[in-house]
């Protein structure tokens, strides 16, 4: 299967995997220093959008702990499900990056492991998405894979 047929499928890779993506992140949170650094361009109690937000362990959690509020998105609803039992303070919407439309501004918007799943046309699309969805100063990161286009495994 070639990535672009890779990437028309991930949001049903997700919502089959949940439970295996899960378990894997629980027991793996090496982007601390990266979100460290991402929150110190954020104002203390700010509010962030996590688009690709998973099952919201570890970046969500992250947040929350650090007094920051949370507003995650993602297309699996079993993962969704998961951030909803997990962290009921936080807001959180099944949905498609790709159409996200919230009616909201945030101070800072991430997508970790997760926008590089998108094909080269639709990574384009999202940075008026992310603008959409942006207070004036807001910080945006996101992970972009190693090479031009869309990433997969």
């Amino acid at each position: 299967m070639n990535h672009e047929k890779e990437a028309e499928h991930i949001i049903d890779l997700y919502r089959e995997g949940a439970e295996v993506w899960d378990n894997y992140r629980i027991k793996h949170f090496i982007e601390q220093h990266w979100l460290a650094r991402f929150l110190d361009l954020i104002p203390a109690g700010g509010e962030i959008l996590d688009v690709g937000c998973g099952a919201g362990i570890p970046i969500a959690q992250y947040f929350l702990q650090q007094q920051f509020k949370v507003t995650g998105v993602d297309a699996s609803e079993p993962m969704i499900t998961r951030c909803r039992e997990r962290f009921p303070q936080a807001q959180w919407h099944v949905a498609d990056m790709r159409t996200l439309a919230l009616e909201k501004t945030f101070n800072g918007i991430i997508a970790w492991d997760s926008f590089f799943h998108l094909t080269r046309d639709n990574q384009r699309t999202m940075f008026p998405r992310f603008a959409q969805h942006a207070q004036v100063g807001a910080a945006l990161m996101f992970t972009s894979g190693h090479g031009d286009g869309e990433a997969m495994g």
